[in-house]
């Protein structure tokens, strides 16, 4: 091709072009087995730490009752090498916990032990690999399915669904290192729910959706400094569904998704105005429940999830142009639900999930693309 003048210009716009659609274009390679992975988990929770992906808990079936695990492990992508976490001091076994990385530390509290919620949890440190338990003078009350989110100096802890399987609509935050827990308010915050998409902002937690006895598409605005909620318009906003999940990209939160009569809901909403605005439609990715999404920076990575059958396909969107791209299939994980996965900074990490729910096939391998 015949470049312009400015070659300098137009070799570094084609450089940029080729790195900004390599996720498109690469092939997945497997995730490596070497040393300890975790044990195959359904719903398991994991953070990105910069340098590792931790997967810890979950549920390891459902039949003929539920069993869940307290076991973890770290993987680094460079050396491509899992490490086993100690299950000394470890929060006991448990499913659909939360879990939040501090910057140095793990935080994991909450969750269901068979059928009970939990008001208990534990901080992990990566460095010398221990555990130190929460104290549970003036937690909030044991729930599972709950927001949680960290802002710098705390966890924050709302609603989530208790052991009788009632809708919470309190919360506390968490300083680590005082190990204290501190009521936050209620007034003005959204009505009761769990599963609901969360996004910490920096100064400020959205929460948006879940369900109560319904499915919602109502919200609330949680201002840390301030200790107040503020309500989040419903002029324009994605259809109630299930299970959506949004990520914060330094100004909007995107929500995407969940499966409710086969419906995408999903759409960009702006906290500085109070306003939702539509997704782009264009290469929009089948409507789904149980999938992942990360922020890469600049764009919403899809992958995976269920909507009557499982998914091994995924698309990444970019929110500045509202344009969606395909994400290869080749050599893709097998199709699969309740995964995690994370952004390495530039890499995108699956792991674990399943087919056919927690009594059947769990899986102990994932992808790197």
């Amino acid at each position: 091709m015949k470049l312009p003048k400015n070659n300098t210009l137009w070799l570094a716009l084609l450089i940029l072009l080729n790195a900004s659609s390599s996720i498109f274009a690469g092939i997945w390679s497997a995730v490596a087995t070497t040393g300890s992975p975790p044990p195959a988990a359904y719903s398991a929770t994991e953070v990105w730490t910069g340098s590792e992906m931790i997967v810890w808990g979950g549920t390891l079936s459902n039949s003929p009752s539920l069993v869940m695990t307290n076991q973890g492990s770290r993987y680094n992508p460079v050396s491509k090498v899992w490490t086993a976490m100690t299950t000394t001091s470890a929060p006991s076994a448990r499913g659909e916990h939360r879990m939040v990385w501090t910057g140095s530390r793990v935080v994991v509290w909450g969750g269901l032990s068979g059928s009970s919620a939990l008001d208990t949890g534990a901080v992990y440190n990566p460095a010398n690999n221990t555990w130190t338990a929460i104290s549970t003078t003036g937690a909030p009350s044991a729930r599972s399915a709950h927001s949680m989110v960290w802002t710098g100096t705390h966890v924050i802890v709302w609603g989530g669904l208790n052991t009788a399987g009632t809708s919470l609509g309190d919360g506390a935050k968490y300083n680590p290192t005082t190990n204290t827990w501190s009521v936050i308010s209620s007034s003005g915050a959204p009505s009761v729910r769990h599963e609901a998409s969360t996004v910490w902002t920096g100064s400020k937690m959205i929460v948006w959706g879940g369900r109560s006895s319904q499915f919602l598409n109502t919200g609330g605005i949680y201002d840390f400094a301030s200790d107040s909620w503020s309500a989040m318009t419903t002029v324009n906003a994605p259809i109630e569904a299930w299970r959506v999940k949004a990520v914060w990209t330094g100004t909007e939160m995107v929500v995407f998704c969940g499966y409710w009569e086969n419906t995408v809901s999903a759409g960009h909403y702006n906290p500085t105005t109070n306003t939702w605005s539509a997704i782009g439609n264009t290469g929009i990715p089948s409507s789904r429940a149980d999938h992942t999404i990360v922020w890469t920076g600049s764009e919403m990575l899809v992958w995976g999830g269920w909507n009557g059958g499982y998914l091994g396909d995924g698309a990444s969107y970019n929110p500045a142009t509202k344009i969606w791209e395909v994400i290869t299939n080749t050599n893709a994980p097998s199709a699969r639900s309740s995964h995690v996965a994370v952004w390495t900074g530039d890499e995108l990490v699956v792991w674990g999930g399943s087919v056919g729910g927690q009594a059947n096939q769990i899986f102990q391998n994932g992808g790197v693309l």
